[in-house]
This record gives C-alpha cells, structure tokens and sequence, in this order.
C-alpha cells in the first residue's frame, strides 16, 4: 500500500498507524501490516476524508473530516458515527481537564462538546462583542497546567475565560 498522497494521522499505545486516505476512509495499520478498514451504523465502509483523529481518555476516537464534520469510533462496536455536522474542515482537537472536546475549524469557529451532558456549544467570531472568538479559524487548542484553555487562531492568540465565557485576544502587538 503506498501512502504518499495520504494523511499518516498518528500512532496508538500498540504501534498501529492510523491513515486518513484522501479519496475517503480510515484505516489502521498493524505492526504486523495487517491493514484494518472501518464502517458506518450502516454496514457501509466509511468514506470521508480525514484530517484530524483524537483519542480521549474514555477510548473513544474521535475522526475530524474535511467538509462533513465530526465523527467517532465506538471502541466496543468498530463502528464509525457522525457526532456532529459542520460544513467546515476539521482543523484541531483536546480534550479538557473536564472531559470536554475541544473542536477547531477552518473558518467554522470553535465547538466544544461536554460529553457528560451531550450537549454541543458553538463559539464563532462576533464582530459586535469584542470578547468573542478573534477568529473563525481555530489552527491550535491547548490547555495549561492551571487549566487555562489557548486557542491560536487565524489572527492571533486567545485565552479563554470558563468563568464567563469570554475571549482575550493577543496579538504581535502583545
């Protein structure tokens, strides 16, 4: 299997590579070369493009897409589930201190998933509130040793605020 053109996404606990292939799918690959191929609720082999996988600490993977959203794979099944529909290329994924997901978007904004209560929230730029998102393109999510989540964006650095739900952004200028 050649790979050249494909997304080599990463490395699990047991050596297998994960590969987003660029006509569609996700594979992983053993340690042995054993190629493994995945499939939807549906029986049908998965066929989006792939950009981004994130394990979180509960064992699900979490599979970023380039037009058609989130997805995630059931570790007891092996099936593959849409999360969540966004038209925007997946970018960045974290998980928090909180068991939260943190999802970045090429210039969809930034989504954050509390699996404990399933509920999704979005935050996008707001050019009438200073204190939102900079920007709509999330290239980076971090979060601190003090749990301070950082967010580089397409126009700079934020910091925000759990509290109160509002943005700081810095800058060159900063």
């Amino acid at each position: 299997h050649s790979f050249g053109s494909d997304y080599i996404l990463g490395e699990d606990d047991n050596g297998s590579l994960w590969i987003g292939m660029r006509q569609g799918g996700l594979i992983k690959r053993d340690t042995n070369g054993h190629i493994n191929r995945f499939y939807d609720s549906k029986h049908k082999e998965f066929n989006q493009v792939v950009i981004q996988i994130y394990k979180t600490n509960d064992g699900i993977i979490w599979i970023g897409t380039e037009a058609d959203g989130l997805y995630y794979l059931d570790p007891v099944t092996q099936k593959i589930s849409q999360a969540y529909f966004i038209a925007n290329q997946i970018f960045s994924m974290r998980e928090d201190t909180f068991n939260s997901l943190w999802v970045g978007t090429l210039g969809g904004g930034l989504l954050r998933f509390n699996k404990t209560r399933d509920s999704v929230t979005h935050f996008k730029t707001d050019p009438m509130d200073t204190a939102s998102i900079s920007s709509n393109t999330i290239l980076a999510i971090h979060e601190d040793t003090n749990g301070i989540l950082w967010l580089g964006t397409g126009i700079g650095l934020n910091k925000f605020d759990r509290k109160t739900g509002k943005f700081t952004h810095y800058t060159e200028r900063d």
